[in-house]
Order: C-alpha cells, then structure tokens, then sequence
C-alpha cells in the first residue's frame, strides 16, 4: 500500500515537472499555452506536496491544547482514509491553483496590455512630429495618413504643418478638404477664410470654399467663389459645370452653354452636360443625345 502511495506520488511530481518544462518552452507561443500549462503544473505540484505531507492538515498535532491549558471541548483527531485524504488534497490542490491562476492572469494580462496595447493615432503623430521641423515633410506624412482615409491623424499632421509655417496655404486647403469631406463645412469655410487671408488669389482654396458655399446651398455665395477661381486661372471639368449649373439656374443661358461646352472639353465622358445641352441647345440635341447614348452603354 505504501510503495504503491510512493509511486502515485511521483507520478503526480513528474507530471508537474514536465508541465513546468512545456509552460518554459511555450511561453512565448501564445497566453492560452501559459494558463493551460501552469494550471497543470501547480495542480500536480501541489497534490505531489500535499502527498508528501509538506501540508498536514490533518495532523493530531492540530488540534492539541494550547501551552499551559487545557481544553475540555477540543474533541479527538480526525482521522482520514485515504481516500478521503486523496480528495481533500485534490481539493485544496485546485483551489489553490485557480485563486493564483486567477492572480497571475489578472497580473500578467495588465502587463501585457500595457506591452501590447496600440497607442492612439494622435499619441503616434505627436511623437512621430518631434522628428521633423519642416513644414513640407510633415504636410507630406500627412497627405499619406489621408490617402488612407485616417484623417484624424491627418489632420494632426497639417495642424503642425501650419504651427511651423503658419501662411502654409497647402495645409489650410487640406485641413479644409477634410471638413468639407466630413461636409463640416463651418469649419471648413473657417480655415478657407484664414488661408485666403494671405492668399487671396488661391485658385484651389477659392474653388473649395465654393463647394462649401454650394453644399450649404447658399448659391450665389457659391458662383461668386467660383468666378474668383476662374478668374485666378483655375480650370478643371469640375469647376466649369459647377459655374454652368449656376448660371443655368440663374437662366442666364448664353453663359451656362458656354461652361456646359468648357466641361465636356475638359471631360468628354460628363453625360448629363450632354443631355443639358441637348435641350439648351436644340438644333445640335441629335448630336447631344447620340453621345450621352454612346457614353451611356
């Protein structure tokens, strides 16, 4: 009975040992190998203890009198099975084992977290903006963080690049361009009138504060930025259908044809601009429609 307690006790010591061995070899292959392997380790190590008698909870010697008195009411050692000394060191084992389990993962998880954890867009620019004091190379790391529509960190990017050059019409624009995109377009309007400030001339900061003006419907508010853009010699597709269709509502024909052509110039495939200048024009609405029909397919 004994050599047989001896060798059940060993088993539990080698298996403990090994799972000590695997939870060292598969640390850093992924947590869940941790808590599998050390929750297998302690709890065998633990049993292998207890068997051992490292802890006898079960020990006469518990319950004798204290020194110097004498207890009427203590009553006898209790004494155990095996069986029933099998369990309770089972039990307290696994106790045990989940109660530090728990400590540990609560211990090692936080430490991990703080590791591993992703710092925030904007804590990754501003330590990243320390790097550099010119203006041009921020607005370009900037450009790539909006490339890839992160435009919260864009916008960091472009805030520095004004801090550091603060006529930096580029930055304006593109700060302007996110508002507008997010069609925020108080803000953006905002940050337009600062830049057009120092650059009144800016073609593409004027053709921008138009399309603000135009996406709060404020029409002629619009057309007026629109002709500033045209007359500091912006040209683009965009541009001249948005003047067409503001004069054509304003019914001033002669110069909503005239930017209708400008803009199928610039970008044959528009097929409403062909379709519109069917009906404004209809000696040529064959020639409007047989494009818009050709485009269409």
């Amino acid at each position: 009975m004994e050599e047989g307690l001896k060798k059940n006790r060993r088993v539990y010591g080698v298996i403990s040992a090994i799972a000590w061995f695997a939870l060292a070899l598969f640390w850093y292959v992924d947590m869940s190998f941790r808590w599998i392997f050390f929750g297998v380790a302690f709890a065998f190590g633990s049993i292998y203890l207890l068997k051992r008698g490292a802890f006898d909870f079960t020990s006469a010697d518990f319950f004798q009198q204290q020194k110097g008195r004498k207890r009427s009411n203590v009553p006898d050692a209790i004494i155990l099975t095996t069986s029933q000394k099998g369990a309770l060191y089972f039990g307290v084992g696994t106790l045990v084992t989940l109660v530090l389990a728990f400590v540990f993962y609560a211990l090692f998880s936080g430490f991990e977290t703080q590791e591993n954890e992703e710092p925030s867009s904007e804590i990754n620019t501003e330590i990243v903006l320390t790097n550099t004091n010119n203006a041009d190379e921020v607005l370009e790391r900037g450009n790539n963080f909006f490339n890839n529509s992160q435009f919260d960190s864009a916008l960091i990017y472009y805030k520095h690049a004004l801090r550091l050059s603060p006529g930096f019409k580029e930055a304006h624009y593109n700060i302007a361009l996110i508002y507008s995109s997010q069609s925020d377009f108080s803000k953006a309007i905002l940050t337009l009138e600062e830049c057009l400030k120092s650059n009144p001339n800016y073609g593409d900061g004027l053709q921008l504060m138009g399309n603000c003006y135009y996406g709060q419907k404020r029409n002629d508010e619009a057309l007026q930025y629109y002709e500033r853009a045209y007359a500091s010699g912006t040209r683009n597709a965009e541009l001249s259908h948005y003047m067409a269709y503001l004069y054509d509502l304003k019914n001033n024909t002669l110069k909503a044809i005239d930017f209708y052509k400008e803009a199928i110039q610039q970008d044959s495939t528009r097929v409403e601009v062909y379709k519109r200048l069917a009906e404004l024009e209809p000696e040529k609405a064959d020639w409007y429609l047989k494009r818009a029909q050709e485009l269409d397919k």
